[in-house]
C-alpha cells in the first residue's frame, strides 16, 4: 500500500576567480510518486481513500560574496518551486483530483563589517515574490481554483557597540512591506 518511487539529486559549483570574490551555484531536484495510498495506511494496511500522488520540487541559488578591506558584500538569489498532484477516491466513493503549484523567488543584498572594531554593522535589502495556484475537483461538485500572489521587501540594519570585553549593545531596525493578492473561484454548472 505504501510503495513509493523517489528520485533526488543535487549539484553545487564553487568558483573563486580572485581572492576576494567567491561565487556558489547550487541546484536541488526531487521527484516523488506514491501510486497506492497517499503515503499512508492504517496499522492493518487497509485504506478507505486512495490517492495517486505526484510531488516535484526544485530549488536553485546563486551566492556571490566579495571581501573588501574591513567589510563584506553578499548577494543571494534563490528560485524554488513545488508542484503536487493528487487524484483518487475519498471514502471509497468520491472521485477527487487536485493540483498545487508554488513558486518562490528571493533576492538579498547584505553589506557587513568584518575584523576587530569598536562598532560592527550590517545593512541590507531583501525582496521576495511568491505565487501559489490550486485547483480542486470533486465528482459532482463545481471545480475550484484559487491563486495567491505575495510580493514583499525589507530594508534592514544593525549595529553592535562593543563597550568592553564583557559588554556589548546592539540596535537593529527593519522596515518591511508585504503586498498580498488572492483569488478563489468556483465555476457554476
Amino acid at each position: 500500500v505504501n510503495w513509493q518511487r523517489i528520485k533526488t539529486g543535487r549539484a553545487k559549483l564553487r568558483f573563486v576567480p580572485t581572492e576576494r570574490l567567491t561565487l556558489d551555484l547550487s541546484y536541488w531536484k526531487y521527484k516523488g510518486h506514491s501510486p497506492a495510498g497517499f503515503d499512508w495506511a492504517y496499522e492493518d494496511m487497509s485504506i478507505d481513500s486512495f490517492y495517486d500522488v505526484h510531488n516535484e520540487w526544485d530549488s536553485g541559488s546563486l551566492t556571490a560574496q566579495y571581501e573588501f578591506d574591513g567589510s563584506q558584500l553578499l548577494y543571494v538569489y534563490s528560485d524554488g518551486g513545488l508542484w503536487r498532484n493528487l487524484s483518487g477516491v475519498i471514502g471509497g466513493t468520491l472521485d477527487y483530483s487536485g493540483t498545487t503549484d508554488i513558486k518562490v523567488r528571493t533576492n538579498e543584498v547584505r553589506w557587513v563589517s568584518t575584523g576587530d572594531r569598536k562598532v560592527d554593522w550590517t545593512i541590507g535589502y531583501y525582496l521576495r515574490t511568491a505565487e501559489r495556484n490550486d485547483t480542486t475537483e470533486y465528482e459532482g461538485w463545481d471545480p475550484s481554483n484559487s491563486s495567491y500572489q505575495n510580493d514583499s521587501f525589507s530594508v534592514f540594519g544593525e549595529a553592535t557597540w562593543h563597550i568592553s570585553q564583557k559588554w556589548a549593545a546592539t540596535l537593529g531596525l527593519r522596515y518591511f512591506e508585504d503586498k498580498v493578492d488572492a483569488m478563489d473561484a468556483t465555476a457554476t454548472q
